[in-house]
C-alpha cells in the first residue's frame, strides 16, 4: 500500500509541521505533497530526508514568502 502525507505548505516551522514530522516517523516510506517547501527551516528535521512534491506555485517568484497571494 502506498501512503502519502499531504500538508498545505512547509514554509516555516510550527505546530502542524510537528505533526508532519510525527507522521514521517510513523510512515517512513511515505512521500510528502505540499504547495510550497522552504528547505532552510527543515535542515535538522526528518522532513528534509523525505521526497517532497511541490506544486507549480513553488516556481513562482517569492513563492515561499508570498504563496498566499497567489491564490
Amino acid at each position: 500500500m502506498k501512503i502519502a502525507i499531504v500538508h498545505e505548505w512547509l514554509s516555516f516551522k510550527g505546530g502542524s509541521e510537528n505533526t508532519v514530522e510525527a507522521l514521517c516517523s510513523a510512515f517512513p516510506n511515505a512521500d510528502i505533497y505540499t504547495l510550497v517547501y522552504e528547505p532552510d527551516y527543515y535542515t535538522d528535521s526528518i522532513i528534509s530526508e523525505k521526497k517532497i512534491h511541490t506544486s507549480i506555485i513553488q516556481k513562482f517568484p517569492y513563492a515561499t514568502k508570498k504563496y498566499k497571494n497567489y491564490f
